[in-house]
């Protein structure tokens, strides 16, 4: 009879296996056992009442018990190979469930390897846990060092994260699930961070005594995280400093999905208050600017195109802001278009740049103040001469004008008279002509560019300037071509530019020779890149640059002029690049120097016929 262990161990076995359980009094040898033993026990009845022969009865006994013998032997062999064959079978059952269940713990493994995530079994009452090696590991553990015991778990997590699991656990007393992620310490003390996720078991007193569960690797994201965190807290810090905040809208619903504290700020808008709607938004544009910024999100939503635009707002206590804005689209993987832009508070910009155009106005005042003071110091220098060259044509005409009377008495003298009154009218123009002259350079007037003939200036200057010449006895000799273009430039200007450049190069000549005092006043024509232009030299013979730096001529205020203000060639210099040019000094290969200057930015087309002098 089997031992009540032995019957469980059979069940167990068989249920394991998936074998039908045997019913009870199901066994092969012992229904016949009982058939031949009933067999056996009428014939020894039969001879005990004397039915059998006398001496028949020992024969058929003994073959009875012969026949009862080998049935049960046979009996026994057949329930042996059966037996033997279940076992197999089942031991093959048995191996194949191993093997499953092996296979299917290997891949467990290779997946807790893989997520770095180990399971954990802990029995509270127990003085010493097994961990398995990975568990070890990620504790920075080499396999089987870990003593199993709560005291020495407790020191590798990092002393300010054990309240945190102690509290998890005391949680996990009343919900059943334990969750914690805290800092644990490794033997090179570096850093790591664990997540545990798991289940507490508690007793029928509600004691907990086992905690089952997983623990995960998450150093990677907790730094991941981390520097997400610093790079949200240095966008936050740069875009604060810098006035820029960040926003996105939905390119479909025009919905403001984000919004940065910083571009709620700038909105006047309190950043613990959440992201404000789109129409919060604007209500606070500058109702001439509202279009402007809707077409602009729209052309973004609609072209899948960068948009930039400048806007103004209005703050709650009054105050206006300018802001310029810069947005692109972005595509998620269905083809909706979100908006991302970026918008900067440029109101100092704005302010700088007012400040700058009115202190550029103010210079320009101040400039042509000045070019008009040296205009008419350079006339103040050639006064004398006006006066005798005006003095000129002013005796002319009194002289004809008293030859025209005497003859107006002689009725016979009209053609003398006639040609008289045309001298008269000559001379007339010739001095209407030099006070033209002398007017237009001392007239205070806003720059106006027009096409002008430089053959004209050039003669226009010499004309003013002769007197001069000719009481300082000085040569001026001019050579201007006919192919020259015609400039766009303030005819003015340019007179006082040649003018000033003439009387200086006279002033160079003054302590020379007379029979050496000549200079030259020559045009050219200068193409740059293609833009015809012209290239205008004032050549002198005097003492040269004085071995100095050519470039301190023009700053303002130096002179080398006893009585000069040194300001003739830093107005000439401004003059010249206001009309895109450059003025620049040279010394000659021989005595003297020669001033140089460029006109750009000109016309094409012939200008004056051209003439040498």
């Amino acid at each position: 009879m089997d031992r009540p262990s032995d019957v469980h161990l059979e069940a167990a076995t068989r249920e394991l296996a998936g074998a039908p359980r045997a019913a009870p009094g199901a066994s092969v040898t012992v229904p016949v056992a009982v058939s031949m033993l009933l067999l056996y026990v009428v014939v020894i009845a039969a001879v005990a009442a004397g039915v059998l022969p006398h001496g028949l009865d020992d024969l058929v006994v003994v073959s009875l018990f012969v026949v009862l013998v080998g049935a049960l032997a046979e009996r026994w062999r057949r329930a042996e190979r059966s037996l033997g064959a279940a076992r197999d079978e089942l031991e093959a059952r048995v191996a194949q469930r191993t093997e499953d269940l092996q296979r299917k713990q290997d891949l467990l493994d290779l997946a807790q390897r893989a997520a770095r995530a180990m399971a954990f079994e802990w029995y509270f009452d127990q003085e010493v846990n097994v961990w398995s090696p990975e568990q070890e590991a990620l504790y920075g553990l080499a396999p089987g060092t870990f003593d199993g015991r709560y005291a020495t778990w407790r020191k590798l997590v990092h002393p300010s994260d054990w309240p945190l699991v102690v509290g998890a656990m005391s949680r996990a007393g009343t919900t059943g699930d334990i969750t914690a992620e805290f800092r644990v310490i490794w033997p090179d003390e570096s850093i790591h961070w664990l997540a545990a996720n798991g289940r507490v078991f508690v007793d029928d007193a509600g004691i907990p005594y086992r905690m089952v569960g997983f623990t995960a690797d998450v150093t990677a994201r907790k730094l991941a995280e981390e520097e997400r965190r610093r790079s949200e807290a240095y966008l936050a810090e740069g875009q604060r400093v810098s006035g820029t905040g960040s926003w996105a809208v939905d390119g479909a619903t025009k919905k403001v999905i984000h919004s940065s504290e910083e571009h709620r700020r700038l909105f006047g808008f309190e950043p613990p208050a959440g992201v404000p709607t789109r129409e919060a938004y604007f209500e606070r544009v500058h109702p001439d600017d509202r279009r402007t910024c809707a077409e602009a999100i729209a052309r973004v939503a609609d072209r899948n195109v960068r948009c930039e635009w400048e806007y103004r707002i209005f703050l709650p206590d009054g105050a206006c802001k300018h802001l310029a804005a810069v947005a692109h689209p972005v595509l998620d993987a269905e083809g909706n278009v979100e908006i991302i832009g970026t918008t900067m508070d440029v109101t100092a910009r704005k302010r700088s740049e007012q400040a700058l155009r009115e202190s550029e106005d103010r210079f320009r005042e101040v400039q042509l103040e000045l070019a008009h003071v040296s205009r008419v110091t350079t006339l103040g220098e050639v006064a004398a001469s006006l006066a005798h060259e005006l003095n000129q044509p002013l005796a002319a005409i009194a002289n004809n004008a008293d030859a025209c009377l005497a003859l107006l008495s002689d009725p016979h003298q009209g053609d003398e008279v006639r040609a008289g009154l045309v001298d008269i009218a000559a001379d007339a123009d010739r001095a209407r002509l030099i006070m033209e002259r002398v007017r237009g350079l001392a007239r205070r007037s806003t720059p106006e560019r027009a096409p002008v003939v430089l053959a004209d200036v050039v003669a226009d200057v010499v004309a003013l300037a002769a007197s001069e010449s000719a009481a300082r006895r000085v040569a001026v000799r001019t050579h201007v071509p006919a192919d020259l273009p015609i400039v766009l430039a303030d005819r003015v200007q340019l007179q006082q530019v040649l003018l000033n450049l003439v009387m200086n190069g006279m002033d160079a000549m003054s302590g020379i020779a007379e029979d050496q005092r000549v200079l030259d006043v020559r045009v050219e024509r200068h193409d740059d890149a293609g833009v015809p232009g012209a290239r205008v030299a004032v050549r002198d013979r005097g003492m040269g640059l004085g071995g100095g730096e050519p470039e301190r001529l023009f700053e303002p205020f130096y002179t080398t002029k006893p009585q000069g203000l040194g300001m003739g060639l830093a107005i000439s210099r401004s003059i010249v690049e206001a009309h895109g040019g450059r003025l620049w000094a040279e010394p000659n290969d021989g005595p003297g120097a020669t001033f140089w200057f460029v006109l750009l930015g000109t016309v094409s087309g012939e200008g004056h016929p051209g003439s040498s002098t």
